[in-house]
């Protein structure tokens, strides 16, 4: 490569974070043996090793990156980027630059929980396993690469909280929001099986595809798409009991989150309860 770097600060043998000379621009190196040798200030001089370059542009997070690679042991650092050098070759997806100070900021904190004896809990793992199953496959392996770099046993729940991150990475939102519509998916489940005193099979393709629904109706709600149900009069005759669990779901929505489901989404949503009937409200086929 004909590019020079001044190299700001080696996290491991395979990780760099450089100054390109020719934009100015910060960026992070990752490479097998990019790192090996480097002294901060150099030019660096393994140019050849370099397999990916991820470069920082917005100024914010370029100072949040800066000033979290001098409160953060390099190693984590090192591993960190590593792992999302991974799922993105992985799940072959561009990522939002956010995800290297977002990801780095959660993982170096779970770390420091674990080493204080705190249980690492995450109640919608069982919801995010569902609805990214991609990223969580990626997450497994990145959860794998990083107990063994750093020999330490983080447990599976770990997991979940990386595929989020690598899910709101791929489709450049904050974090937050892919969060936000776990907790509400979460929520359905818990309200379901609340009212109805019956556990839902987390297996089932009836789950699978009522937590995808309510992933989707909160994001067209959220983009104003809007959503005709032509047989709405019918649902809630038929499906008198699953429309009005529905209707119960959809104010607690509101209510909690300030988020309305027109009346379209919660006879769809209706649908998806009925279908998990069998189940829920043990119901004989």
């Amino acid at each position: 490569m004909s590019k020079k770097f001044r190299i700001i600060k080696s996290f491991n043998n395979n990780v760099v974070f450089c100054i390109d000379l020719e934009s100015n621009k910060e960026c992070i190196l990752l490479g097998s043996g990019v790192g090996f040798g480097a002294r901060e200030n150099q030019t660096l001089k393994n140019t050849d090793k370099i397999e990916k370059i991820f470069y920082l542009v917005d100024e914010k997070n370029m100072f949040k990156f800066a000033g979290l690679s001098k409160e953060i042991d390099k190693d984590i650092i090192g591993i960190t980027e590593e792992v999302i050098l991974m799922a993105s070759k992985e799940l072959n997806k561009d990522f939002d630059e956010r995800i290297h100070i977002t990801l780095l900021d959660h993982i170096a904190f779970t770390i420091d929980r674990f080493k204080n004896n705190m249980a690492i809990v995450n109640p919608f793992l069982a919801e995010i396993k569902s609805l990214y199953k991609a990223e969580y496959i990626a997450s497994l392996k990145g959860l794998r690469l990083i107990n063994e770099r750093l020999n330490i046993e983080l447990p599976e729940d770990e997991v979940g909280f990386i595929a989020m991150h690598i899910h709101a990475a791929i489709n450049k939102v904050d974090v937050s929001k892919t969060a936000q519509s776990t907790t509400i998916i979460n929520e359905v489940i818990l309200f379901l099986e609340e009212k109805t005193g019956k556990e839902i099979d987390k297996e089932s393709i009836d789950y699978v595809r009522l937590i995808t629904h309510v992933r989707f109706a909160l994001d067209r709600v959220e983009k104003k798409i809007p959503i005709k149900n032509i047989l709405l009069s019918d649902i809630r005759e038929k499906f008198k009991e699953s429309y009005s669990l529905a209707t119960e779901i959809a104010n607690e929505i509101e209510q909690s989150f300030k988020i309305k489901l027109p009346e379209d989404e919660i006879g769809y949503l209706a649908i998806h309860i009925e279908n998990i009937a069998s189940n829920i409200f043990n119901k004989n086929s």
